[in-house]
């Protein structure tokens, strides 16, 4: 079921049915993690995609989870106050 055409430069170009791997054979499954856009790895004939991809071939990139976006900007405000916190108790020890 894999469609070639001869393209006008004289070159043949093959491409498989969608929902498929390939060419040159076109599979509903994958054979390797290569099959899964670099996003994910192939177990069992199934790309299983790494965090934030998803899709047959791991080639969606969702979106961050909203609550993930809030820990990162609370940690990035929380990250100065941790590191400034103890160089003012020290300083006010020091000094006084």
């Amino acid at each position: 079921n894999t469609q070639c055409i001869l393209t006008p430069q004289g070159f043949g170009e093959c491409t498989c049915p969608e929902n498929t791997f390939g060419p040159p054979e076109c599979r509903g499954d994958c054979k390797s993690s290569l099959q899964c856009s670099f996003h994910g790895n192939c177990e069992g004939g199934k790309c299983v995609c790494f965090p934030e991809f998803e899709g047959k071939y791991c080639d969606v990139k969702t979106s961050m989870k909203p609550t993930r976006n809030l820990y990162l900007l609370l940690g990035a405000a929380a990250l100065p106050l941790i590191l400034l916190v103890p160089a003012a108790f020290v300083s006010s020890v020091s000094s006084g």
